[in-house]
């Protein structure tokens, strides 16, 4: 602890001083400087001392060289900015074409222009309207969260014009797509495509309207179960049958059809009727195998498989 706080000390001391080699040393070597306010002024130096540059070859490029380069000459020597600097003095041309692209919202051009030229890419400007970008994403989301697609489908337009935002503007249009699809198949009752399609698109389990119809299948769970204690293996199929070929119920199916039989089984044992509930217990075992609850059942009333 005591030695970060020398290095907080001797860090601003050094952005103080305009010692900037030393103060990007230090920042590469603690991140955690990175946060403070000494980091925050050490950046807008070299933000103030690049865009006067820049200005001066944008108004003279042959007179003004020498002058820029004295100005940004407290940053040659370090080696994230060097590149930078000596791209801004050989193509001064391209800096003010991007300027123009961003000044005419020209953001398609922009962004071509950048990918070609990837040192743009390094300039502040290139990162503020990536920040742009990610912020408008963000609400594009929230719309889409909020089920509000109509609005994100323009906005998506809009920001079509960020390229490297391509990507992920292709993955929410899908995502709606999917929304919608889903929202359609559950106002049909079309159970079986709507779960097939969450099952392809985990993502989608999160929609409300998903997790209200999933809710379905517990009513219709809670109206079987009268038939499964009763043993009426008919009506419980009957009930479950919409749900009978959704692969995520079949399990729990399975297992309200082995409840009824064997209560039906459970039920003809008391009864005395030996030759239904042979004719049950066969079903039972071809269905459903032979576990611990059957083989009790049957030495419960003296019977053996």
């Amino acid at each position: 602890m005591l030695q970060k706080q020398k290095d907080f000390e001797k860090f601003a001391g050094a952005v103080q001083n305009k010692n900037f080699f030393e103060a990007f040393g230090m920042l590469e070597k603690a991140p955690y400087l990175a946060k403070t306010d000494s980091a925050r002024k050490l950046d807008l130096c070299f933000t103030k001392s690049f865009a006067q540059a820049k200005k001066l070859l944008s108004d003279d490029p042959i007179r003004n060289t020498p002058t820029a380069k004295e100005i940004l000459k407290p940053f040659c020597m370090i080696p994230e900015k060097k590149e930078l600097i000596h791209a801004l003095v050989k193509n001064n041309n391209l800096f003010l074409q991007a300027d123009g692209y961003i000044k005419d919202k020209k953001f398609r051009e922009y962004f071509t222009l950048t990918e070609q030229y990837p040192f743009l890419q390094e300039e502040v400007m290139y990162k503020k309207v990536c920040t742009l970008a990610e912020l408008s994403i963000l609400k594009i989301r929230a719309m889409i969260d909020e089920n509000r697609y109509d609005e994100a489908i323009a906005g998506i337009k809009q920001m079509a014009v960020f390229l490297p935002y391509r990507p992920q503007l292709m993955e929410m249009g899908n995502i709606i797509q999917m929304r919608q699809k889903l929202l359609e198949y559950i106002r049909c009752d079309n159970i079986q495509s709507a779960y097939e399609l969450v099952a392809a698109n985990p993502a989608l389990e999160t929609m409300k309207e998903f997790a209200d119809y999933d809710r379905t299948f517990d009513e219709v769970l809670s109206r079987a179960m009268e038939a499964i204690g009763k043993g009426e293996v008919k009506q419980v199929q009957q009930i479950m049958a919409p749900y009978a070929q959704i692969d995520f119920f079949k399990p729990k199916i399975k297992e309200c059809e082995r409840q009824a039989v064997f209560n039906r089984l459970s039920t003809l044992l008391a009864e005395k009727s030996i030759s239904m509930a042979r004719t049950v217990a066969a079903y039972y075992l071809k269905t459903f195998g032979k576990d611990d609850e059957y083989e009790q059942l049957l030495r419960q009333y003296g019977l053996g498989q």
